[in-house]
């Protein structure tokens, strides 16, 4: 029998909520749904974030995601100076951060299904 997974419903896990306060502090934040998965990377010497959206997937329900919006990535203020935005299966656009609270903040387009960002020094 086939179990039906919902992934709306580990926005409410408090055990998801436990492990991220766990966490260190880095200089890399991702504010984002619980439902976007990241992995950060160094790619040829610079640092990437691939995203991975699966908010709205049910098993044997529904394949089409819900589009994620507001997707926030900061950085030490002193960090890096130029973005790249890259939607899955589409064309890559500049990125422009605004300083916020001693902070590089990029607040990203739209994300479907996936995304890469990458930034330059």
């Amino acid at each position: 029998m086939a179990t039906v997974t919902d992934i709306a419903g580990l926005a409410t896990s408090s055990a998801a909520a436990d492990v991220i306060k766990a966490l260190p502090d880095q200089d890399v934040r991702v504010d984002a749904s619980p439902a976007v998965a990241t992995d950060i990377a160094s790619v040829g010497g610079k640092l990437h974030i691939f995203f991975a959206n699966f908010d709205g997937l049910v098993a044997g329900q529904n394949a089409v995601q819900r589009p994620q919006q507001g997707i926030r990535v900061s950085f030490a203020a002193a960090g890096r100076g130029k973005a790249w935005f890259l939607p899955f299966l589409g064309e890559a656009v500049p990125l422009q951060g605004q300083r916020q609270s001693g902070r590089l903040v990029f607040v990203l387009p739209e994300v479907q299904k996936g995304a890469v960002v990458w930034f330059e020094e």
